[in-house]
């Protein structure tokens, strides 16, 4: 994990800059997330499958095989001054079916690896090594495009896929596929019963009801558009941009390290309901302020309830689901990064007519008023908020 979050640290910065550099454009980072939310939509339900169907250690080892070609091929073309807009557009694309199949894996083999009782500690640990990445990377990630060029900063990126393949390699890991069926339903069919099982089952409903708003809502704002608020609304450049990106991953770090060294995680459920509304209230406070330090912040704070509300909500979903349709409903939680960049498209067409600066605080006064909404009409949330 260590590897995997460096490795998107560099891929998601360069390829957000090369973007902010050659259109200067919202719409263009839109239309770049909302073309990977839709391969990631259509794909991650179908990753689950496979994570069901098919040994998870070696989907890992293919997928992150194919993303590190994509990407060799991207920094050659970006180095030698052949990329075209459309092309880089097809292979972000195309590394994006990749991590559709990446995604449900992972998480699905977190519960196989360690007992049951470790599993919130497990899911925090994870989530610690990748968010590690964001909070000293960023500034190099800026010091290489600025220095570097995008081309070379994709190319660095490849060390990181070499070292998620290797430490794959050699896991420890004997299972097999999950379903041994002889008669084998289709995937359609696999992939309709892990959506009834999540439906069915409110605890896990609810869950990824706040997940998807939280991700529809206030994450594009942050995984899409961020480069070009730093850059219109703050006067930034890419160092400046990381640099302050590294606050972020800081605090994220932060509260992933201390939920992965607690045995067990208390009061699951009421830190889930108040990480999401802490997520869409510093994005507000960011969104609203210029000055500097405020920036760091509220970006801080930020970082630091996504974390926690994405560790609490894998880690009760991982305890809740059995393991032979685990796989399936974790491809559903990779759904809700898709749903992020999805969603970015039609917020940097409404940004690009009103304005950033109109279109970032709407957005995390939207986020707060639909979390308070579920919260005031789901039973299941008010219990779980209320109990823990």
């Amino acid at each position: 994990m260590v590897f995997s979050g460096s490795t998107f640290v560099f891929q998601w910065y360069a390829q957000s800059w090369f973007i902010v550099q050659t259109t200067d454009s919202p719409l263009a980072l839109g239309l770049l997330g909302g073309g990977r939310g839709i391969v990631m939509t259509l794909l991650s339900v179908y990753g689950g499958v496979l994570a069901d169907r098919l040994n998870r250690r070696w989907l890992l080892i293919v997928s992150q095989t194919l993303s590190m070609l994509i990407y060799a091929v991207l920094s050659a073309l970006v180095i030698m001054d052949m990329a075209e807009l459309w092309l880089v557009f097809v292979l972000v694309l195309l590394s994006s079916a990749a991590l559709a199949m990446d995604q449900p894996v992972r998480q699905a083999l977190i519960p196989e690896l360690v007992p049951t009782r470790d599993v919130p500690g497990a899911t925090a640990l994870v989530a610690a090594a990748q968010m590690g990445a964001f909070a000293y990377l960023p500034p190099l990630a800026g010091v290489a495009i600025d220095h570097l060029g995008t081309g070379w900063t994709f190319a660095l990126s490849l060390i990181g896929h070499l070292g998620i393949i290797g430490a794959a390699a050699m896991m420890h890991y004997r299972g097999g596929p999950v379903r041994r069926e002889t008669a084998r339903p289709t995937a359609w069919a696999d992939a309709r019963e892990g959506f009834r099982y999540s439906v069915d089952h409110r605890q896990v409903f609810w869950l990824f009801a706040i997940t998807w708003a939280l991700s529809g809502l206030g994450w594009p704002l942050i995984v899409t558009l961020s480069p070009l608020w730093f850059k219109n609304e703050l006067g930034m450049g890419a160092t400046g941009f990381t640099l302050v990106s590294s606050a972020w991953g800081t605090a994220s770090l932060a509260a992933s390290l201390y939920l992965a060294q607690r045995r067990q995680i208390p009061m699951m459920g009421r830190l889930f309901v108040v990480s999401a509304f802490a997520f869409c209230g510093s994005l507000l406070l960011f969104s609203l302020t210029r000055s500097i330090p405020l920036v760091v912040i509220s970006w801080g704070l930020n970082g630091l309830a996504y974390s926690v509300n994405m560790i609490v909500m894998i880690a009760m979903i991982q305890i809740a689901v059995p393991n032979e349709i685990r796989g399936r409903v974790m491809g559903l939680t990779s759904v809700s990064r898709s749903v992020s960049q999805l969603s970015g498209l039609p917020l940097s067409a409404i940004a690009q007519v009103v304005g950033m600066s109109v279109m970032v605080p709407g957005m995390a006064v939207v986020c707060l008023a639909v979390c308070g909404v579920m919260l005031l009409f789901a039973p299941t949330l008010r219990r779980m908020a209320a109990e823990g």
